[in-house]
């Protein structure tokens, strides 16, 4: 985890019983996997996105028949008072 996150979480007066990064690649392989994806995570995706705006882009990506890969990272911050 970020070195300073866990001083600032320090720093409130909580005690971090566990903390774990992560980074890697998420792949889909067609369009219709990662817009079900985007639907269980909204808070991963911009506030505006639906599929009717975002219809031709898609559509495109979809005529392109290439995987779409994606770089994340993940945090896990477990504390206590």
């Amino acid at each position: 985890m970020r070195h300073s996150s866990c001083s600032e979480v320090r720093d409130a007066g909580l005690v971090i019983e566990r903390s774990q990064e992560w980074a890697g690649k998420l792949t889909f392989h067609s369009v219709s996997a990662m817009v079900r994806y985007f639907a269980k995570v909204p808070w991963e995706v911009p506030d505006d996105f639906s599929v009717d705006r975002y219809a031709e882009k898609l559509l495109n990506l979809h005529r392109s028949n290439a995987e779409l890969v994606f770089t994340q990272r993940r945090f896990l911050l477990i504390a206590r008072a």
